[in-house]
């Protein structure tokens, strides 16, 4: 028994070694705030690729659906690469500036929604008087059928 024992003791660790201790005296900075983001995604190269491939296809009914856990910095990571390539596209097209695209319901055809194209902004003024007139007809509708009339 007591050479199996021994056997074992020369692969056991000490306490202290099980736990790795950063010293941030050699970090470089007292607060992330300090910090500035990275331009790059780090150890996201394959999904990167992939995101980059789907902004590259101009084709009808093609989108770029995007997964992952909260937190992750996915919504971040697609905004800048979506910055890099409406600049790109803007610099090699020479046009000035991008529209918005909104898909609104198709009541011929629901399963293909209808593109709206709009000016820069349009997309968020739309929406602020869509929801505009749905308050409206929400409290005219409850006042029409409360009447007597």
């Amino acid at each position: 028994m007591a050479a199996k024992k021994t056997a074992l003791n020369k692969h056991e660790v000490q306490p202290a070694n099980l736990r790795w201790v950063c010293d941030i005296s050699k970090l470089g900075f007292d607060c992330t705030d300090e910090l500035e983001s990275p331009t790059e995604f780090i150890g996201q190269e394959r999904a990167v690729t992939a995101v980059q491939f789907g902004l590259g296809v101009e084709r009808p009914g093609y989108n770029v659906f995007v997964t992952g856990l909260t937190g992750t910095g996915r919504m971040s990571a697609v905004e800048a690469l979506l910055e890099r390539v409406v600049e790109e596209r803007i610099g090699a097209n020479g046009v000035s500036e991008i529209q918005d695209i909104c898909f609104v319901h198709n009541f011929a055809q629901p399963d293909h929604p209808d593109a709206l194209i709009l000016p820069v902004g349009g997309g968020r003024e739309l929406c602020w008087l869509i929801t505009g007139l749905r308050e409206t007809l929400h409290r005219e509708i409850k006042t029409a059928f409360s009447s007597d009339e």
